[in-house]
């Protein structure tokens, strides 16, 4: 994924899944997770929560976007098994956000600016990593299924 300047990634990993966060110092966040258990998070959402729903192929993936009316912006590669979020306070947010995450292609990288990318301490387990305690638009938007606590990693 192509960071746009001055964003930093953290990335940690599980049992069976990785996520992490993308963040700007006094800006937007965005929680990521992957993993062959952890679904698709855009297809989670119950209908009465969303405001837009949009879908398209990018780079020979399928994207799927959905905007919800709590302005969370959640979007999923279902092939690759992954899933953003974040929350859109201002325009630029849905902007910035969208602009770094169609750059996501597992198989190649980016070059980031020094100091982007933050790594997790060595005694730090993922579920302490530097991200609340679960996405929260998916906690106020999900229909309850068992792909839902899987596509929760950091509960």
């Amino acid at each position: 994924m192509h960071l746009l300047s001055g964003y930093k990634i953290q990335i940690g990993s599980g049992t069976d899944t990785w996520g992490g966060i993308i963040w700007k110092v006094d800006g937007l966040k965005v929680k990521f997770d992957s993993g062959l258990h952890v679904g698709v998070a855009t297809d989670l959402v119950d209908k009465k929560d969303v405001a837009w729903r949009e879908e398209q192929v990018v780079n020979g993936q399928q994207v799927i976007c959905v905007y919800m009316t709590s302005n969370d912006l959640i979007v999923s590669f279902p092939r690759l098994v992954t899933n953003f979020q974040g929350h859109v306070q201002r325009q630029q947010d849905l902007a910035e956000m969208l602009l770094m995450i169609l750059t996501f292609e597992p198989t190649h990288g980016y070059g980031v600016e020094s100091g982007a990318i933050v790594p997790v301490p060595r005694s730090t387990t993922t579920t302490q990593i530097n991200m609340p305690q679960t996405w929260d638009c998916l906690s106020r938007g999900v229909r309850d299924s068992g792909a839902r606590t899987r596509a929760l990693m950091w509960q």
